[in-house]
């Protein structure tokens, strides 16, 4: 023999040819295969489980006697087969106490090369028939009571319908102006608007993302999912790749939302402008994501004025320190003016000092050739006719000697008194001269004894204040 069919099971069932297998499993009847002499269940159909409410795991290998609610009449029945290998059949009355699934069944031996293998066993649900013929029955009841108030509810019916065709014709006709309104709001809004389905292709957008791109991207068309610009940037000015963009990341779920986002929009032309875009996912019934409508709006005039209010507030810092720096300079010119002024009366006093000095330098020289000239008199007027008279006395006492002895102690003492007159003129020219006074007591004292000796020979009078 060939090899054995195998169940839903996984297992081989015995008795079974391939075609009864396949004729079992889609028969609308329940039908069971069981074996030997306690009875198991090795096959059961998708009816049988159905029935029993049961996968077939649950109920092959298991028993007949455990499955069935009772034992009675089909225990009975299948010993009976089994013994005179005749098929045989049992129906349950009407007041059977057995559930009604299980009230009409027959059984019939399988035989493999003449050799008794097991039982099938096929359940008719004759309970379910009954019922749905007596539920028919009393449904034809209530139909032909039902006909009656149907008959009177169809005008009613038929005037409210009228009346909710015309409300639904006015709802259609309120609809298409509705999205009339939508589509000329659509196409005529100062937003940029598109959407796109879940592969990114673009499904429709508006005259004002048109005039934006800078293009007017075919319906469909697949080489440029999610966006219909030529190409995107980040504010920074560097390539944005597809897998960068939030318009995919939105899609695939790598972002929650995409709100007040800023992109550079490259077009075809060769400029670029800066967009701020916002990104709302479309979804199905099951929550899936089938798309997404993305709306900008232009704000390079906004962000050139920014730009430009940046250029001037840095400029108006620039002015402020030049202006600072220019006072600064102001006040150091100044101060150099004033410093050159200063200077110049610097100079000019010096000039007027060094002409002063020159002055009193000649005025000193002056009076020490007066000093000399003085002195010079005096040597001459004083000492050297002191001198002479001592040479004459000397002369005169060397006569004397030879003539008159006696009398030259006498002219002795005159010539001393000369000679003293004479040492006293040269000290009073030394101290003229340089006044020791000054080297032992200092200026002021030297300066007050010197008034002194002016007053006692002049008669002027003087005074000295010192600090």
């Amino acid at each position: 023999m060939g090899q054995k069919p195998i169940s839903r099971t996984g297992k081989q069932v015995a008795g079974l040819s391939s075609h009864c297998l396949a004729l079992t499993e889609h028969a609308p009847l329940p039908m069971a295969t069981v074996a030997g002499a306690t009875h198991l269940v090795r096959y059961v159909n998708p009816a049988f489980c159905s029935m029993m409410g049961k996968p077939a795991k649950q109920l092959v290998g298991k028993p007949l006697s455990k499955l069935l609610p009772g034992k009675g009449a089909c225990v009975k029945l299948l010993n009976h087969v089994f013994r005179t290998r005749k098929p045989g059949s049992h129906t349950e009355h009407q007041n059977s106490k057995l559930p009604p699934a299980f009230w009409s069944y027959t059984m019939w031996p399988v035989l493999a090369d003449e050799r008794l293998v097991g039982v099938m066993i096929q359940v008719t649900e004759t309970a379910e028939f009954h019922a749905r013929m007596v539920a028919m029955n009393e449904a034809l009841v209530v139909g032909s009571v039902r006909q009656h108030e149907l008959t009177e509810a169809a005008d009613s019916s038929n005037v409210v319908l009228q009346k909710e065709i015309t409300e639904r014709k006015q709802a259609e006709a309120a609809l298409r102006e509705s999205e009339e309104r939508y589509r000329n709001l659509f196409e005529l809004g100062p937003v940029a608007v598109y959407s796109y389905d879940a592969s990114g292709v673009i499904q429709n957008f508006n005259h004002r993302a048109e005039e934006l791109w800078g293009r007017k991207p075919a319906s469909g068309d697949t080489n440029k999912r999610f966006c219909g610009s030529f190409k995107l940037f980040r504010p920074s000015g560097r390539s944005l790749p597809r897998e960068k963009r939030p318009l995919t990341g939105m899609v695939s779920g790598k972002l929650a939302e995409v709100r007040d986002t800023e992109v550079l929009i490259g077009r075809p032309d060769g400029t670029r402008i800066t967009v701020v875009m916002k990104i709302r996912l479309l979804r199905n019934a099951r929550g899936e994501v089938t798309g997404a409508i993305n709306s900008f709006y232009d704000i390079t005039e906004r962000k050139q004025a920014e730009a430009a209010q940046r250029r001037i507030a840095v400029m108006a810092a620039t002015n402020r320190k030049l202006e600072l720096e220019i006072i600064r300079r102001q006040s150091v010119e100044t101060a150099l003016k004033q410093s050159k002024q200063h200077q110049g009366r610097l100079l000019e006093e010096s000039r007027l000092m060094q002409d002063q000095l020159q002055l009193l330098s000649r005025q000193i020289l002056s009076a020490q050739e007066e000093e000399r000239k003085r002195i010079s008199r005096e040597l001459h007027d004083v000492i050297a006719q002191t001198l002479s008279s001592i040479n004459v006395q000397l002369a005169s006492l060397k006569q004397e000697a030879l003539l008159d002895p006696a009398s030259m102690a006498l002219s002795i003492t005159r010539t001393q008194q000369l000679v003293e007159s004479s040492v006293n003129i040269v000290h009073q020219f030394a101290r003229e001269l340089r006044p020791t006074m000054l080297d032992d007591l200092g200026l002021v004292p030297a300066l007050l004894a010197y008034m002194k000796i002016f007053k006692k020979e002049t008669g002027i009078q003087v005074s000295l204040c010192s600090r």
